[in-house]
């Protein structure tokens, strides 16, 4: 569940945009609550996800909270809601944001020295998040830990492992409200998807990066491994993505009715977000230069895009 799904709530749609926000604040507001101004770094678009997809559970009290993004102004609030569930989020969040900002320190050996410092004051705040949690979620949560922390070049353990944590995050926060049980798993099914989603689209996204910093990328392995063309490889691995996606087009589109209409439209921006951002990457990447393959360039995306 970390990474790329960025969400661009479109001018136009005022009440889905009006309400996304509601929500983020809602996840920043609590993240100041349960720990302090700082922690507001970690709000994380997909718990907003979450967060939403319940907001009619959560959503019976209203208050108006402080932005600390409008710190020149004193009397600027903004509306938030206030909830327990909110505030499991919020500690979920920070968490997660952890365990990112460790992958990230992994990944770049330079930012090492700094992340040593401060990783024994941040774990500790952040104990009794993990301990509120189901001793399943937990081991979930150190066996993603630890994939992160040595940087594991086996993708299927990734991708599954994402599904699996994303999966029962959403269960740990949805199980603070009164969800009945089988909406609860259909949403849960439907964020697990979006963890998958998103461990699959990191690689497409940073595809050129990698190639530059000799990174791990398993689209690069394979095609390192296989002796076939990078391209070939890119391909392959955008198909696979394509099928995760479609499963979440499907469900969106085939059980509309077991979703919030905010969230569904939240969802699909996101999706069309990232392959706005691949086909950007394909023309960038794979049309110039050795790299460069016209079939790749050329099948992007049809009309939707």
């Amino acid at each position: 569940m970390l990474g790329n799904f960025a969400i661009y709530m479109k001018d136009g749609q005022g009440e889905n945009n009006r309400l996304y926000a509601k929500l983020y604040c809602s996840l920043c507001a609590a993240l100041r609550k349960t720990h302090n101004v700082l922690f507001t770094v970690f709000v994380n678009n997909e718990i907003t996800l979450v967060l939403l997809s319940l907001e009619d559970y959560i959503g019976a009290t209203t208050q108006r909270v402080f932005c600390p993004k409008f710190v020149t102004k004193r009397f600027k609030r903004q509306p938030a809601y206030s909830h327990r569930a909110i505030d499991k989020a919020a500690g979920i969040s920070a968490m997660l944001g952890w365990i990112y900002a460790i992958d990230f320190c992994t990944d770049n050996v330079k930012y090492a020295f700094a992340s040593g410092l401060v990783e024994p004051w941040i774990e500790r705040l952040l104990q009794d998040t993990l301990d509120d949690l189901d001793a399943d979620t937990q081991r979930m949560v150190e066996e993603y830990a630890v994939i992160t922390r040595t940087n594991s070049q086996d993708f299927d353990l990734i991708q599954s492992k994402s599904y699996e944590l994303t999966k029962q995050l959403y269960k740990e926060i949805a199980g603070e409200t009164d969800m009945p049980q089988d909406k609860m798993e259909h949403h849960a099914h439907l964020f697990g998807l979006i963890g998958k989603c998103i461990a699959f689209v990191d690689p497409l996204f940073d595809i050129e990066k990698d190639a530059e910093s000799r990174s791990f990328n398993p689209i690069i392995a394979r095609s390192s491994a296989k002796k076939t063309p990078l391209s070939d490889e890119y391909s392959a691995f955008l198909d696979q993505y394509w099928e995760v996606e479609h499963e979440i087009g499907n469900i969106l589109a085939t059980k509309a009715g077991n979703f919030h209409k905010t969230l569904i439209y939240a969802v699909s921006q996101g999706l069309e977000n990232n392959a706005i951002k691949i086909k950007h990457t394909v023309n960038g990447f794979f049309n110039d230069g050795e790299m460069k393959n016209e079939t790749l360039a050329s099948r992007f995306f049809g009309d939707r895009y």
